[in-house]
């Protein structure tokens, strides 16, 4: 079986500093200010007025992956909740973004950093540092990655041999983008089971 480890950061050192919860409280705030752009237009204003609102849009967005990356990394290192909660957080984080990265900060990394300093033992919490192992990939991994492989060779030989490959798909050429879609759908229900599986270990 295949095996991948998360290497480089040290995610649980890094979120568990004394900067950090200022750093993500800041890239909380952006967030704010980010679903406030998306959901009330601006009435029509100067140029002056629409630059900082430009400059105020890319800082929000910036603070958006600012945010939504740690607490993802948090949620897969340190978050040692029961399986049913750390699963409902983890389809608020991934189909909430903003709306669920802000409440996690809020309701579980926050009080995690405090009680941490404080010196208060949390079963919840467990900083597990060193490289993480990701589940194993089992067959249907596997076939996806067989798929994806046979997709771009197909292509790579549609362009080397035009003709010829013209010749092969002619009779599938209308349904050939189901192909690559269906690849694309597999893949991220895949990623997402995986990614569950990888942060409800044990």
């Amino acid at each position: 079986m295949i095996e991948l480890r998360l290497r480089k950061l040290d995610w649980p050192r890094i979120l568990f500093t004394r900067s950090a919860p200022y750093l993500l409280g800041a890239a909380a705030v952006l967030n704010i200010w980010l679903v406030i752009l998306i959901y009330v237009e601006p009435s029509p204003a100067s140029s002056v007025e629409n630059f900082f609102f430009g400059i105020g849009g890319a800082a929000a967005a910036v603070g958006f992956f600012a945010l939504l990356v740690p607490m993802w990394f948090f949620w897969l290192r340190c978050d040692h909740q029961p399986r049913w909660r750390k699963a409902v957080w983890f389809f608020l984080l991934l189909l909430g973004f903003s709306f669920g990265a802000i409440p996690y900060y809020l309701a579980v990394y926050l009080p995690a950093v405090r009680r941490r300093r404080e010196g208060i033992s949390d079963p919840m919490v467990q900083v597990r540092t060193g490289a993480s192992k990701i589940a194993k990939i089992g067959p249907f991994g596997k076939a996806l990655i067989a798929c994806w492989a046979l997709l771009f060779l197909t292509v790579a030989a549609g362009f080397t041999f035009p003709k010829g490959m013209s010749y092969v798909l002619h009779p599938i050429a209308e349904y050939f983008v189901l192909w690559p879609v269906t690849l694309l759908i597999a893949t991220f229900v895949y990623g997402v089971g995986l990614a569950l599986r990888t942060g409800l270990r044990r």
